[in-house]
């Protein structure tokens, strides 16, 4: 939980636990989250992050405390048990997110959710922001490699990524595959140009994105994957499965989209950006105009510091 004391992005703000470890400690943590926003000043912005289970009765009567004591409240969903926990009990998510007079949600169908909750909430989409790389090399200009990012298993679809190798291989002799992430029951053969790399660190997947010319995430599932958003920080198209909210991101033109479990599929669209520089470029470079206007830090920043402002006001206007 977030208070914002000047009310803005970057402005003075306090980060306020709601829960730690232990049924004393969380009790103490609560307790004291309410009452951080019950004496906060009246033009701080009360900003709660609310997932799954208990975090959301806890975060709603945080904010129902916000509400009660005149604040303007905010509240970003997230999580990926959120929406089974708000099909198992919609009337406490509809309550706890009612105390909120502004919502931000991570993905469509996060949105469709809220809005069939709660036809009348204030709600945007607001995704995880991203990193844009300041005059990334062009896709096109990068050695003919393909990056995989994620856990090494069939989920992401790494079983269709190896079954597609060695027909890219065929095709693009010196094409090589980098595939990082922490390892499942997924047995990955030892083939031509590919190199397992395990877990990395964010910034080293960054990099090794920077390093490749396109990404490939073959999932089965997803929501909006911060790998494909990196990958358009950095200039780099990607080829996909149309799952979760992917296709609203290919749709820039940042990349292209395969059905799941297609490994021919996926070794047409992944030939043609490493046979064809000039498409990986263009390609890349659309997703990189896309991210910095609408998935960007700044973007971001721009959309929360706009909805903060008109929260201020509404809050002002109904205030006793």
């Amino acid at each position: 939980m977030t208070v914002l004391r000047t009310g803005r992005v970057g402005g003075d703000a306090e980060i306020v636990p709601s829960w730690r470890p232990g049924r004393l400690a969380q009790l103490w943590a609560f307790l004291t989250a309410c009452s951080v926003v019950a004496r906060a000043p009246r033009t701080a912005i009360i900003h709660a992050h609310m997932a799954a289970d208990g975090s959301i009765p806890r975060k709603g009567l945080v904010l129902w405390v916000a509400r009660r004591t005149g604040h303007p409240a905010a509240v970003t969903l997230h999580g990926s048990r959120f929406a089974a926990a708000t099909e198992r009990r919609p009337w406490l998510t509809r309550w706890a997110v009612r105390q909120a007079g502004l919502v931000f949600v991570l993905s469509d169908e996060m949105l469709q959710i809220v809005r069939e909750l709660l036809p009348d909430a204030n709600v945007h989409l607001a995704p995880n922001p991203v990193e844009t790389v300041t005059d990334p090399t062009p896709a096109g200009e990068q050695p003919p490699g393909v990056f995989f990012g994620g856990e090494v298993g069939p989920r992401k679809g790494v079983d269709t990524l190896i079954a597609a190798w060695p027909a890219v291989r065929a095709a693009v002799p010196e094409a090589t595959l980098t595939i990082a992430g922490p390892p499942t029951s997924l047995e990955v053969p030892v083939l031509d140009g590919v190199t397992q790399l395990g877990p990395v660190s964010r910034d080293r997947v960054r990099e090794l994105i920077g390093e490749s010319r396109v990404v490939a995430l073959p999932s089965r599932a997803e929501a909006l994957p911060m790998i494909l958003l990196e990958a358009m920080g950095t200039s780099r198209p990607f080829v996909a499965t149309a799952v979760g909210d992917v296709a609203r991101l290919s749709a820039t033109g940042a990349g292209e989209l395969v059905p799941p479990g297609d490994p021919e599929a996926l070794a047409a669209a992944l030939i043609r950006y490493l046979a064809e520089p000039g498409t990986a470029t263009a390609a890349g470079d659309s997703g990189y105009a896309a991210c910095s206007a609408d998935y960007s830090v700044a973007a971001m920043a721009r959309l929360t510091e706009a909805e903060y402002n008109r929260l201020r006001q509404s809050s002002a206007a109904t205030a006793p």
